[in-house]
């Protein structure tokens, strides 16, 4: 059986070939959000991205990889946020802090829910792409980071592992949240829960005002 290859059979550097390496995702996307992976075929993003689909195959050697592209942006795009958000948070007291960036993060997500949810749910492959590897790994720096800054006012035992658990957790409930919390409790409701419960998880006791 041939292994599937996930990654793009180039990546542009001229200007127009950007723009058609973008526009073929772009339009992977929109078809992904509109009737799903399983109805998904380079043939028709070849005809939504406005290109032959030998220009598309100049790229790509399948629509996997394709998909894996995509994927790879929208981690690096949220964990640009996360690290964005807690350089703005970082000074504002405990409660506070977390209540923004869960918040912000549930807010990022949900900007591309839709697509978020045909990923998580359809794409056999997406946690075996090494981009998203990669990209889960950046957010734990990330996390990392935050954790020495705040060593004096957390209360984690085992810092390294309680900082692994506390973000996997969170980012995990975050998605769960955007893609599928909806249908049995409201979105702003599970988020106030959210900030509590990883309140909780980093002081070791309920915060003194709620939200």
């Amino acid at each position: 059986m041939q292994a599937i290859e996930y990654q793009p059979k180039k990546r542009p550097v001229q200007q127009r070939s950007k723009m058609t390496f973008n526009a073929i995702v772009d339009a992977t996307a929109r078809l992904l959000k509109e009737s799903g992976y399983r109805e998904l075929t380079t043939n028709r993003i070849a005809e939504v991205a406005g290109v032959s689909i030998g220009t598309l195959y100049e790229f790509f050697p399948n629509k996997e990889s394709i998909v894996a592209i995509l994927a790879e942006r929208l981690l690096e795009q949220a964990v640009d946020e996360a690290t964005e958000s807690f350089q703005r948070a970082v000074l504002m007291d405990d409660y506070d802090l977390i209540d923004y960036w869960v918040n912000r993060m549930v807010e990022v997500l949900s900007g591309d829910q839709d697509l978020y949810r045909v990923l998580i749910w359809e794409i056999p492959f997406l946690y075996r792409l090494p981009a998203i590897q990669a990209g889960m790994a950046r957010l734990f720096r990330v996390a990392y980071t935050a954790s020495d800054m705040m060593q004096a006012r957390v209360n984690l035992p085992s810092r390294a592992e309680d900082t692994w658990l506390i973000t996997r957790m969170v980012a995990s409930a975050g998605l769960e949240i955007v893609v599928s919390g909806g249908r049995h409790f409201s979105r702003k409701d599970l988020t106030r829960e959210l900030v509590l419960l990883t309140y909780r998880m980093m002081y070791a006791k309920d915060p003194e005002r709620k939200h």
